[in-house]
C-alpha cells in the first residue's frame, strides 16, 4: 500500500501551476489583441486599395484570402481576448459560448 502513496506523491510533487502577475498578463493580452487588430485593419486597407472584384467576388485568390484573414481577426480577436481574460479570472462577464460569425470576404469587395 505504501508504494501507491510513493507513486502518488512523486507524480504530483512537481506539478504546480504557474502564477502570473495579473497586470502583466492583462497587458500581454491587450498588446496581442491590439497588434492583431491593427494588422487586420492594415490588411483591409491594402485589400481595398489593390484588389478587384467582379460580380461581388475577388478575382485574385490572394486577395480573397487576405480579406478572409482580416475579417476573421476583426470578428474574433475581441471575443478571444474577452475569453482569455475571463478564463484567467480577470473579467467577471463570460463571453458568449460561440465566437462571433465571420462575414464573407466579399463584404470587402471595393
Amino acid at each position: 500500500m505504501r508504494i501507491y502513496w510513493v507513486v502518488f506523491a512523486l507524480t504530483f510533487a512537481g506539478c504546480h501551476g504557474v502564477i502570473r502577475d495579473s497586470a502583466t498578463y492583462n497587458a500581454e493580452v491587450g498588446f496581442m489583441s491590439a497588434a492583431a487588430l491593427q494588422g487586420a485593419e492594415s490588411l483591409m486597407a491594402l485589400v481595398a486599395r489593390g484588389c478587384k472584384c467582379v460580380d461581388g467576388k475577388f478575382i485574385d485568390p490572394v486577395c480573397e484570402s487576405a480579406a478572409k484573414r482580416a475579417l476573421v481577426v476583426r470578428a474574433r480577436v475581441p471575443w478571444h481576448k474577452a475569453m482569455m481574460l475571463y478564463n484567467a479570472r480577470l473579467a467577471d462577464d463570460r463571453p458568449a459560448v460561440d465566437p462571433p460569425t465571420v462575414p464573407s470576404p466579399s463584404t470587402l469587395c471595393p
